[in-house]
């Protein structure tokens, strides 16, 4: 009798929850981000970050759950499998909360606003990240990844949501009274900060480099423990530590120089070095670099092309200069949109075999020793097998090589990752074979196993390509042109600047945060998402290195017009700072601060060393002064933390003891070309590089009256500025070298 009642109401609950789910993919249908939408097919009810979504927790008196996360993280899938896609957790989701999926790629803003609150609740914070909100916006409890159910005496992702919806209907006005409280806490982060006497800058140096020092692994490279990230702002500031400080703290500056280089080298040949498909990993979960989590970020690699390729100028480093050589490459080959862009990264996660049923991390990236075996059979270098070779090479072990407590799923058991736990000299000795033979034979293997992986279903890509981003990668491109000596880089970073101004602007020149990918591999801009802070500051900067490698001035002219933009939508005067967003989140109108330097660094250390290179080449005092500004709303921090600012440290350090400018005057290319390749053999510290032909018209001289100055010369020359005066006309390449020397300290270190 029962039966047909009982199947009436299944069938209503089944009816309820295609409803629900139509609904959400309904929601999410206009969404372009590729996070967003991996989670359109889940039993929760998500709302995209907006009114809608807010008015109906209002509505219903319900918590928001808010899930931030990006497509490529490896634990955000977790969260997905185990929780998002259980019909019981939706269920309970479903019923209770307002669930929002927020892509923190998309929306720095709000990920920097929750974030800041749940690292000062738990002490850390991550990917996923979870976090429960009044209808009003504001925070009540987080954390990061929740398993489904309780262990290790901790709540599972099912109690946190049953306790806090018990804990809402008890007593909702308790709740949103002590959530607003934390909300005015986190607000006053962004309230003006009264500025001071800035410690002096070479104090902030020394603190920030014993900081760096004591935490240096001797053993490993890299600071602290694990999990290790490369970090580069840290890894900048080393290097321009080393070249400021030669003359006057010789040892700390080669000091400095050593640590950056073991670091460098541990990197490239670490497992979060791709050996095979090239690029580099976002982190390593031990402390030696050998287990990364695989998700490959386009602004590491931007940033990592850098510093690898101003370590080679430095120096001449051979591995400097095939780890930039590496990281152009994957760019090329992997994260190239047809249009000039740069997509954002590929996924940790993918599918070990074709028609496998779940996805594994770095399964597209490790082997078996079996695997390695067959692919490299019949391979002979002399009388040795390739196979033996490359396994020696790369330390890959028929058990694997992973150790256990970095593989807590069990995903790499039996698997390798490659690494490199010797030089490629000391493996040279070590199997009995030439160098440049040892290297024939590791580079036919990597082409070998390249072709094999490429038969392994790939890791997902996301394809939106953003502002920020396409800087850095510019700014990695023009910097690894002079160090490679390949102008084809430099003309690529053109291309991906082209294609910022074609397809990242809207009519009034204001930037936005990122365009998208279509079906047919065309430019989507979607719902356009107004830029944000980092967009701008990494655009100029990138825009500024490729000036200095091309000489085009409209990119200088532009970097110009970009920066009043952002003075007018992001500089917060009364606070010493550049904001994230244009816009408040919240009822209590909360904008966030730029004030610390991670693993990208901050906006306001970007925009400040923008600032001061701009008044450089234009000789603005207003720029200077905006530039001291800064400085002095950041002195209690760089009293206390000047650690933190390591890359507004590089600003402050080029305006108080002032830069470098260098201007070549020549009319024809055969003149100047030998006074350029002589400049580009250097890394001058705090350099501004500007070339002038006298017969032509130029944005920068007709608004600076020395440069105009300088096109009167009577010959091809070069004049070296330091301050506010310029030296005598060098006319010949070896004067030129002979100070160039000197400005480099490189016989220093």
């Amino acid at each position: 009798l029962l039966r047909p009642f009982i199947s009436r109401f299944l069938t209503s609950q089944r009816v309820q929850r295609d409803s629900l789910r139509a609904s959400s993919m309904d929601r999410l249908a206009n969404t372009k981000s590729p996070y967003i939408l991996q989670h359109r097919n889940n039993p929760v009810e998500w709302y995209p970050w907006g009114t809608e979504a807010f008015e109906r927790a209002k509505s219903l008196n319900r918590p928001i759950f808010l899930s931030v996360g990006y497509s490529t993280c490896h634990w955000c899938h977790v969260m997905e499998r185990e929780s998002f896609e259980n019909q019981e957790v939706a269920d309970i989701l479903n019923e209770n909360f307002v669930s929002i999926k927020v892509d923190r790629e998309e929306r720095p803003d709000v990920d920097k606003l929750y974030m800041t609150f749940v690292q000062a609740l738990n002490g850390s914070g991550g990917w996923p990240m979870s976090v429960f909100l009044t209808p009003s916006l504001a925070p009540i409890t987080g954390g990061t990844y929740f398993p489904p159910e309780d262990r290790w005496n901790q709540m599972g992702f099912k109690s946190i949501l049953r306790f806090l919806s018990n804990k809402w209907k008890e007593d909702p006005e308790h709740i949103m009274s002590s959530a607003s409280e934390v909300l005015k806490a986190i607000s006053s982060k962004t309230t003006a900060v009264q500025p001071g006497e800035p410690p002096q800058v070479d104090v902030c140096f020394m603190a920030t480099y014993q900081k760096l020092k004591a935490s240096f692994d001797e053993e490993n490279g890299g600071f602290g423990d694990a999990p290790k990230f490369p970090k580069p702002v840290d890894l900048s500031f080393l290097l321009r530590f080393a070249q400021t400080q030669a003359k006057n703290r010789p040892a700390e500056a080669k000091e400095a120089l050593r640590m950056l280089k073991k670091t460098l080298h541990a990197i490239y040949h670490g497992g979060i070095h791709d050996h095979v498909g090239k690029g580099f990993h976002r982190y390593s979960v031990d402390g030696g670099w050998h287990v990364p989590h695989f998700e490959k970020m386009a602004y590491d690699q931007g940033q990592l092309l850098s510093i690898y390729s101003d370590f080679a100028l430095l120096t001449g480093d051979d591995i400097c200069k095939r780890a930039a050589r590496d990281i152009v490459e994957y760019l090329e080959e992997n994260l190239s949109q047809k249009d000039g862009g740069f997509w954002s990264a590929e996924d940790a996660d993918s599918y070990p075999v074709n028609g496998a049923e779940h996805k594994k991390e770095g399964a597209f990236c490790v082997w078996k020793e079996e695997e390695v075996r067959k692919v490299l059979e019949g391979e002979m270098i002399g009388s040795t097998p390739l196979a033996d070779i490359v396994i020696a090479y790369y330390g890959i072990k028929k058990e694997g090589n992973a150790p256990p407590y970095t593989d807590p799923h069990e995903e790499l058991k039996e698997q390798n990752v490659l690494i490199m736990h010797s030089t490629h000299d000391e493996m040279a000795e070590i199997l009995g074979l030439g160098k440049e033979q040892l290297h024939a034979a590791i580079e036919k293997a990597k082409t070998l196993l390249s072709t094999h992986r490429a038969q392994r279903p790939k890791p997902h890509l996301d394809s939106k390509m953003v502002t920020a981003w396409q800087g850095l990668i510019i700014s990695g491109l023009a910097r690894a042109a002079i160090a490679l000596g390949d102008p084809m880089l430099a003309r690529r970073a053109q291309v991906a600047a082209d294609f910022v101004k074609e397809n990242l602007r809207v009519e009034n020149g204001d930037l936005i945060r990122a365009v998208y990918t279509d079906e047919d591999g065309k430019v989507d801009k979607g719902g356009p998402i107004a830029a944000f802070s980092d967009d701008y500051a990494f655009l100029i900067q990138g825009l500024l290195d490729l000036y200095e490698t091309t000489f085009d001035e409209t990119l200088v002219e532009w970097a110009g017009e970009l920066q009043l933009k952002m003075d007018e939508k992001f500089w917060e005067g009364e606070s010493g700072y550049f904001i994230s967003e244009q816009d408040v989140i919240a009822d209590g109108g909360v904008r966030t601060i730029e004030d610390q330097d991670g693993a990208e660094p901050c906006a306001s250390s970007v925009a400040m060393n923008n600032v001061v290179r701009l008044a450089e080449l234009v000789d603005s005092d207003d720029m200077r002064e905006q530039a001291h500004m800064v400085v002095d709303h950041a002195a209690p921090r760089l009293a206390k933390f000047a650690f933190i600012l390591p890359k507004l440290l590089e600003g402050y350090e080029r305006i108080e003891h002032g830069g470098t400018k260098i201007v070549i005057v020549a009319e024809e290319a055969r003149d100047s070309m030998p006074f350029i390749s002589t400049i580009r053999q250097y890394l001058i510290p705090n350099l501004a590089l500007v070339k002038l032909r006298p017969s032509a018209s130029s944005w920068l001289s007709e608004r600076v009256e020395s440069l105009q100055a300088m096109k009167t010369a009577a010959k091809p020359s070069v004049f070296i500025c330091e301050g506010h005066a310029c030296g005598l006309p060098i006319t010949t390449v070896d004067a030129l070298k002979l100070r160039l020397e000197e400005l480099s300290n490189r016989s220093k270190l």
